[in-house]
Order: C-alpha cells, then sequence, then structure tokens
C-alpha cells in the first residue's frame, strides 16, 4: 500500500539491485551506479533514499561448532 502511494506521487522506486557507488553531486543530486537487468545502469535523481536492506551472511568453517580444546592448566609447586 506504502509503494503504491508513493509510486503515485511519481516516485520511482528501484529494488533488488546491487550497488557499488552512490555519490552526493551537490546541487547535481546524487550519482548511483547499480546492476539493473543484468546490465551496468547509472541515474542521476535529485533526491535519494537509499535503504541497503544488507543483512549479515555467515561463512560456515569446518569445525565452527567445535570447541576449542585447550590444555589443561599446569601445576607448578
Amino acid at each position: 500500500m506504502l509503494i503504491k502511494r508513493v509510486r503515485g506521487l511519481g516516485v520511482e522506486t528501484i529494488s533488488g539491485v546491487p550497488v557499488w557507488n552512490a555519490t552526493w553531486r551537490g546541487e547535481d543530486g546524487a550519482q548511483v551506479d547499480m546492476i539493473r537487468d543484468g546490465r551496468a545502469a547509472r541515474c542521476r535523481p535529485a533526491q535519494l533514499i537509499l535503504a541497503t536492506g544488507a543483512y549479515e551472511r555467515p561463512l560456515p568453517v569446518l569445525g565452527w561448532t567445535v570447541p576449542i580444546r585447550r590444555p589443561p592448566p599446569s601445576r607448578t609447586m
């Protein structure tokens, strides 16, 4: 519903694209370089809202769930 309202105001929304550069150019607005439809693309909006949607993706490593075995403390007298 919100997206419909935003688009109804003439705002272009672009989602699901990797962005590798977003630069503010002062009075000229922004420059955004991205991959769109499998090709490099650039847009120069007057205003920009960037919502990254980033999340962490852990890389599994062999043995990462196994506790570390430490030698017992040495006893000295």
